[in-house]
């Protein structure tokens, strides 16, 4: 039974950085354009962040998981999806509850 469980344990925690999230990229009003990649150009002027919190792996978004109150309309952006070291950290606590979290990063360029 101890084998069991320890297996079990080592099998959550290792499906705890798996997932399979989605934000959806879109403006509350209006539209925006997407800019390209960085190519070394110096940082954008205004760089905003929020992180996304999801259930069983990724299937099922817990909080707002679009970038409506991140982009104004008529902005150019950049986004980004990444897990930062908090993300990392969060997952490793509440991945045994299946929760895992992204960092959703928009960058502003006009």
């Amino acid at each position: 039974m101890k084998k069991f469980i320890a297996v079990l344990l080592v099998f959550c925690f290792s499906m705890s950085f798996i997932s399979c999230t989605t934000v959806k990229i879109q403006t509350k009003s209006g539209f925006a354009y997407l800019a390209p990649e960085n190519g070394g150009k110096p940082p954008a002027k205004t760089v905003r962040n929020k992180m996304v919190f999801y259930a069983l792996f990724g299937l099922i978004p817990i909080t707002d998981n679009t970038t409506g109150d991140l982009i104004r309309a008529k902005e150019v952006v950049r986004v980004r999806t990444y897990m930062s070291g908090i993300d990392y950290l969060l997952t490793m606590l509440l991945g045994i509850a299946t929760i895992t979290t992204h960092t959703v990063e928009v960058e502003v360029i006009k």
